[in-house]
């Protein structure tokens, strides 16, 4: 695939928001190409759109409703963040590595390429939990050992995808704490630290970016 990178670095959620817009604009115009932002928030949770009333129930931080799917999540220093901005247009096919239109697909697309980048720190991660879910918990994101280590949440306008993922790379005393985070509690989460592995945000972009651009056979065009 040939995805462009660019590394934001750390910057407000807001910002971010509004640069993703103006590129989702500029992707759906064909102005640019594909492309992922990286980047990594000041602590701030999010509310997508399935959002409920007791998600946040003990955050004094800033919040942020948001048009994304999914619940409330947390985004924090500790984690590398990758806003895709692709158009999945039936145009874009030979730039693609899975079924355009397929939003499914897409979120496979996402998965995989997480799960392979764990699988270089020898991490066992899949894209479903395997406990039973309580009722108003969304499932979608990265776990090891049951444990969350990933969060996916997308939105796509005209066939152009924004938003996309949050991957633990450290413990944070903020990660988190008083909210569901996709129904979930504060001990359903987990980061590459946990498992002994110690990677900079710099070494996570430049990991991913490449396995952003890596071909990958997802779904057969049929």
């Amino acid at each position: 695939m040939k995805i462009e990178s660019i590394n934001l670095g750390l910057i407000d959620y807001q910002e971010a928001f509004f640069i993703q817009e103006e590129k989702v604009k500029q992707r759906i115009s064909q102005d640019i190409t594909d492309q992922v932002l990286f980047c990594t928030h000041p602590s701030v949770v999010t509310l997508g759109r399935a959002s409920k009333e007791d998600d946040v129930f003990g955050w004094s931080g800033s919040v942020h409703k948001t048009n994304r799917g999914g619940r409330a999540t947390y985004h924090g220093p500790g984690q590398i963040i990758g806003y895709p901005i692709l158009s999945l247009k039936e145009s874009n096919k030979d730039n693609l590595s899975f079924r355009p239109q397929d939003i499914r697909a897409y979120l496979e697309f996402i998965e995989e390429t997480l799960i392979e980048y764990l699988k270089s720190f020898s991490l066992n991660a899949s894209a479903l939990q395997s406990k039973p879910l309580e009722p108003g918990q969304l499932n979608r994101g990265i776990w090891v050992e049951d444990k969350k280590i990933a969060s996916i949440g997308i939105a796509v306008k005209s066939w152009c995808t924004m938003h996309g993922f949050a991957l633990n790379l450290k413990k944070d005393s903020l990660a988190f704490t008083g909210i569901h985070a996709c129904g979930f509690s504060t001990e359903t989460y987990t980061s590459l630290e946990d498992f002994g592995v110690s990677v900079s945000y710099d070494e996570a972009v430049a990991a991913l970016s490449e396995l952003f651009k890596k071909e990958k056979k997802i779904h057969d065009y049929k």
